[in-house]
């Protein structure tokens, strides 16, 4: 089976994946969300350049956490377009959470 270019063997295998990416992803999506925030209220950077900071970084976390997920992971697997992707609109949609 497969879906946005992930390969699985099972629905449940799927949910697993991201349940897992959610958690070990956690802590490192957490700075990505805090070091926009900081040099937003520290006047280093504008609104404008946060969101831009928070998408890269939460992009890139994300992505790497996909990425370890999927290496030890031997039922799912996914390429690096679909990684992507699916990363840039996790962070697109959490964005708003920078106005917070």
């Amino acid at each position: 089976m497969g879906l946005f270019g992930f390969e699985y063997t099972s629905v449940k295998s799927i949910i697993i994946f991201f349940a897992i990416v959610a958690i070990v992803g956690f802590p490192i999506e957490i700075l990505a969300l805090s070091f926009p925030k900081v040099l937003l209220s520290l006047d280093k950077i504008t609104i404008k350049l946060a969101k831009v900071l928070f998408v890269i970084l939460d992009t890139i976390s994300t992505m790497f956490t996909m990425s370890l997920v999927d290496y030890f992971m031997e039922s799912v697997s996914a390429s690096d377009m679909s990684i992507f992707m699916i990363s840039f609109i996790i962070a697109l949609s959490s964005m708003e959470n920078l106005n917070e």
